[in-house]
C-alpha cells in the first residue's frame, strides 16, 4: 500500500503542467489567470489569444481555461496538444482594469516541492486509514465485519488519491484521464458507502449471514456501478441521491445495532467506542460545516483540513471492531488516539481563535498550540496520577483479600477469599469455577474471559467481562493476575515457613523439657537423701531458665554464659561436698554472641561433665580450665576420684551421657573425649566457634 502511494505520487508528477493555470476567483465572478506565479484577474468571457499554434491563432475565453478538462473545447484541446508536444506559445489578454498583457506560455514538469502541506496531509491520512483497515482485518480475520472495514479503508485511500489527482489537472490534462478519474471517484465513493453499510450489517451483531452478505454485496455493487454511469451520462443528481440513501441506511443500521446491543455486556465496549466516534463526527461536522453555513461561526474548515478528522473517526470505529486484539498491544493504540485527539484539539482551538480573536492564521495557530498544550499536558498528568492512585488502591484491596486466603481456616474460606481478591482486581461481570483449570493466567474468547489457576487450596476461576462489562481483558490483566498470584504464593510460603518454625520450636521445647527437666525431676522423686533432691531441683530450675531464655530468641554472650556456669558449678560442688578449682580466665572479656542452639549444647556439655564428676567419680575435688584462642573454645573438667570405665558412665538422668556429649560436640564442629587414670577422670572438649553462624538479636 505504501508503494502504491509512492507510485501514485510519481504518476502525478509525470503528468506535466504549464506555467499557466486558471481557476475561478474566490471573491467575484471572474477567473484568476496565473503565469509564472503572477496572478491576473479576468472576466469569465475575456478572450485569451494564443498565437503560433500550427500557424493559427486560437481565441479561448478565460472561463474555458478554468473548466474541467473533460469539457474542454476544441480550441483548448489544440492548445493542450501543442504544449504536450513541448512547444511554446504566446498568450495575449487584458485584465479587469483593461491593461493588456502579452506573456509566454510553455510546458514544464511538476516538481516534488509543489506538493503542499495539504497534499501530504491528505495522502498521509488516507494511507494511515488504509493501513489501519488492513491491521484490523489482520487482527480479526475470522470476523466478516473486519473484512468490510478493510475494504472501507482501501476505498478511503482510493477516494483521496482520485481527489488529489483531480486537483492537479490543468490545461495539459487529457480529457480521457479526467473522465476516467471522475468515473473512478464515483465508483469509489459508492463502494465506500456500501462497504460501511455492510460493516454495520455485520457488527456488532450480525444481521446477515456471511453467504447472504456476499450476495447482497455483489447485487449492491452492480447497482452502484449503474448509478455511477447514469449519474455521469444522464444526471449527476441520480448518483448523489443514491449516496444520500446509502448514508441514511448507514445511520439507521447504527441505531438498530445500538438498540440490539444496549444490554449485551460482550458488545457494550464496542458500542461505547462507536458512539464516541459517531458523536465526535457529528460535533465536528456541526462546528466546521453547519455553524459556518448558518453564520454562527465565521471560520469554516475546508476539505483538506477536515479529512484527517474523518480518518480519526474511521479509526475509532475500527478500534471498536478490533478492541480485544488491538487494545492489548501495550497501550500503543491509546497513545496514538491521545496524540490525534491533541492535534484535533489544536485544530478546534485554531478555528475558535480565527473566529473570535484574530484573523492572522500564523498567530492563531501558535496560540492554539500553546493553549492546547497548557490544557492537554496537565490534564494528561492528572489523569495518569489518578489512574495510578486507583491502581494502587485496587492492588492494596486485592492483597488484603489475598492475605485472607493465606490465613483462612478451611477450603470454603480460602475459596471465598480468592474470589474476593479476583473481584477486587478485575471487577468482572461474572465469576465462576473453571471446570478446566489452567496452569497460568490466560485470556480467551477475544478478551471476554480471563482464566485463573487454582491457588492455595482455592479452585481455579473463570472471569467474564472486565470492569463490569465495560472493557475486554487485555495483556495488562495477565500481568496483574501473575503479580497477584506471585504475591499470594510468597505469603503462603511465608506462612508455611512460620508454621514450620513454630512446630520446630514446640518440638524443641518439648524435647528439652522431656530430656532435661523431666528426667532430673523423675530421678529426684526416687532419691532418699534431701541434698540430692535439692541438687536435682536446682539443676531442673537452671534448665527451665535456659529454656525460657531460648524462647526469648535473644543471643547470649559467651562471657555471660561462662560466668553463669562458674557460679552454677560452684553451687553444685558445695552442695555435693566437692571443692571447685576454676580460676578466672580471659573468656570474661570475650564478645562472642551465641544463639540458643549453641549455648544450649555448651550448657549440656559442662553440666554433664560436672555431674559425672560429682556423682560417679568418688572424689572430693573438681578442676575446670577453659581457654579461648583463634575462635576455638577448649575446656577440661577433671576430678580426683577413682574413675569408672568409660562405657559404665551413665547419663545423670539415666541416659547415655557420654554418647550425648560426643553428639553435642560434633554438632558444634568440635569433639569430646573422656579419659580415666589412676588419680581420677578427665573430660575434654574443643569447639570451633568461628565455624558457627553468628547470632543476631531479633530486637535490632
Amino acid at each position: 500500500m505504501v508503494l502504491g502511494v509512492l507510485g501514485f505520487v510519481w504518476f502525478m508528477l509525470s503528468l506535466g503542467s504549464a506555467n499557466l493555470t486558471a481557476e475561478p476567483a474566490g471573491n467575484h465572478d471572474g477567473i484568476v489567470l496565473t503565469i509564472d506565479g503572477e496572478p491576473y484577474d479576468l472576466a469569465i468571457d475575456a478572450p485569451v489569444l494564443f498565437s503560433g499554434i500550427s500557424g493559427e491563432r486560437l481565441v479561448i475565453p478565460a472561463g474555458q481555461l478554468a473548466s474541467d478538462p473533460a469539457l474542454a473545447s476544441l480550441q483548448r484541446q489544440q492548445l493542450a496538444a501543442h504544449l504536450r508536444a513541448g512547444l511554446t506559445t504566446s498568450a495575449s489578454f487584458s485584465d479587469l482594469s483593461g491593461t493588456p498583457h502579452d506573456r509566454e506560455v510553455r510546458p514544464r514538469s511538476i516538481r516534488l516541492d509543489e506538493l503542499d502541506a495539504s497534499d501530504w496531509m491528505g495522502l498521509a491520512s488516507a494511507l494511515l486509514g488504509g493501513l489501519f483497515g488492513l491491521a484490523v482485518w489482520a487482527s480479526r480475520p475470522q470476523l466478516p465485519a473486519a473484512l468490510s472495514y478493510a475494504v472501507v479503508g482501501c476505498l478511503l485511500l482510493a477516494s483521496e488519491l482520485t481527489y488529489r489527482l483531480s486537483l492537479k489537472f490543468g490545461i495539459m490534462t487529457w480529457p480521457e484521464l479526467s473522465v476516467a478519474t471522475s468515473l473512478l471517484n464515483g465508483i469509489v465513493l459508492h463502494g465506500f458507502g456500501l462497504a460501511f453499510v455492510f460493516v454495520f450489517l455485520l457488527f456488532p451483531k450480525p444481521l446477515l449471514t456471511p453467504r447472504t452478505a456476499v450476495a447482497a454485496a455483489a447485487a449492491s455493487g452492480i447497482a452502484a456501478l449503474a448509478c455511477v454511469l447514469l449519474g455521469h451520462f444522464i444526471d449527476a443528481r441520480i448518483s448523489y441521491s443514491v449516496q444520500m440513501v446509502e448514508y441514511l441506511v448507514l445511520l439507521a443500521l447504527v441505531g438498530i445495532q445500538f438498540w440490539l446491543g444496549r444490554r449485551d455486556p460482550v458488545i457494550r465496549p464496542s458500542l461505547i467506542m462507536l458512539l464516541a466516534s459517531i458523536l465526535l463526527g457529528i460535533a465536528l461536522y456541526a462546528l466546521m460545516v453547519l455553524l459556518p453555513v448558518l453564520g454562527l461561526v465565521k471560520a469554516s474548515l475546508d476539505e483538506d483540513a477536515a479529512f484527517p478528522l474523518f480518518v480519526l473517526i474511521y479509526c475509532g470505529i475500527g478500534t471498536a471492531i478490533v478492541r480485544t486484539s488491538l487494545l492489548s498491544l501495550d497501550g500503543w493504540v491509546r497513545n496514538i488516539v491521545l496524540s490525534v485527539a491533541f492535534l484535533a484539539a489544536i485544530l478546534l482551538v485554531d478555528i475558535a481563535l480565527l473566529t473570535f480573536v484574530t484573523r492572522q492564521q500564523e498567530v492563531a495557530l501558535g496560540l492554539a498550540f500553546a493553549g492546547a498544550a497548557l490544557v492537554y499536558f496537565p490534564l494528561r498528568e492528572w489523569l495518569a496520577r489518578r489512574q495510578e492512585r486507583r491502581r494502587l488502591a485496587v492492588v492494596q484491596h486485592a492483597l488484603s483479600r489475598a492475605a485472607d486466603l493465606v490465613f483462612a481456616a478451611n477450603d470454603q474460606q480460602r475459596s471465598e477469599s480468592w474470589r474476593a481478591a479476583v473481584e477486587a482486581s478485575f471487577q468482572p461481570l461474572e465469576i465462576e469455577t473453571d471446570p478446566a483449570a489452567v496452569p497460568v493466567p490466560a485470556i480467551g474468547q477475544n478478551g471476554t474471559i480471563l482464566r485463573l489457576p487454582s491457588l492455595g487450596g482455592a479452585p481455579a476461576l473463570l472471569c467474564r467481562h472486565a470492569d463490569g462489562g465495560r472493557r475486554p481483558f487485555v495483556t495488562g490483566d495477565l500481568d496483574t493476575a501473575a503479580a497477584l498470584i506471585r504475591m499470594t504464593e510468597r505469603l503462603i510460603a511465608t506462612r508455611d515457613a512460620y508454621l514450620a518454625g513454630v512446630t520446630e520450636e514446640r518440638h524443641r521445647i518439648a524435647r528439652d523439657l522431656h530430656d532435661d527437666v523431666s528426667g532430673r525431676l523423675m530421678i529426684s522423686l526416687h532419691r532418699s537423701d534431701t541434698d540430692g533432691m535439692r541438687q536435682d531441683v536446682r539443676e531442673a530450675m537452671a534448665d527451665i531458665r535456659t529454656i525460657v531464655t531460648g524462647l526469648a530468641g535473644k543471643p547470649r554472650e559467651l562471657a555471660d554464659l561462662m560466668a553463669d556456669l562458674r557460679e552454677e558449678s560452684r553451687s553444685r560442688c558445695e552442695a555435693a561436698g566437692f571443692k571447685l578449682d576454676w580460676p578466672p580466665d580471659d573468656i570474661a572479656e570475650a564478645g562472642h554472641p551465641l544463639d540458643y542452639a549453641v549455648y544450649r549444647h555448651l550448657l549440656a556439655l559442662f553440666r554433664e561433665s560436672v555431674s559425672n564428676a560429682l556423682r560417679h567419680s568418688g572424689g572430693s575435688a573438681v578442676t575446670i580450665r577453659t581457654t579461648l584462642g583463634d575462635g576455638r573454645l577448649s575446656a577440661l573438667i577433671a576430678d580426683n576420684g577413682t574413675a569408672k570405665p568409660q562405657d559404665a558412665l551413665p547419663r545423670s538422668d539415666g541416659g547415655h551421657g557420654l554418647d550425648n556429649c560426643r553428639l553435642r560436640a560434633r554438632s558444634l564442629n568440635g569433639h569430646f573425649a573422656f579419659d580415666r587414670n589412676p588419680t581420677g577422670s578427665t573430660a575434654r572438649f574443643d569447639i570451633d566457634l568461628s565455624a558457627l553462624p553468628l547470632a543476631t538479636d531479633p530486637g535490632h
